[in-house]
């Protein structure tokens, strides 16, 4: 399995602390917003990150969820 790269450790940490504010995972957009980053950057980050098995998400809004897969 390949490891992270440095973006996606960042998405990842986002997703954390986002996450532990507010009670709620962040929408794409929320990510983006706060990398500085276009959502479909994002988004291509987020397929990636599903493919190694580190976060699940469907197609409803803030279904980002982080899993216990490798990190």
């Amino acid at each position: 399995m390949k490891s992270l790269t440095s973006r996606q450790k960042n998405i990842i940490q986002v997703i954390k602390d986002f996450s532990s504010k507010n009670s709620v995972p962040p929408t794409i957009t929320e990510i983006a917003d706060k990398l500085d980053l276009c959502p479909s950057t994002v988004f291509v980050h987020i397929q990636a990150l599903q493919k190694k098995g580190i976060l699940s998400k469907s197609s409803k809004a803030r279904s980002i969820r982080l899993t216990n897969g490798p990190e």
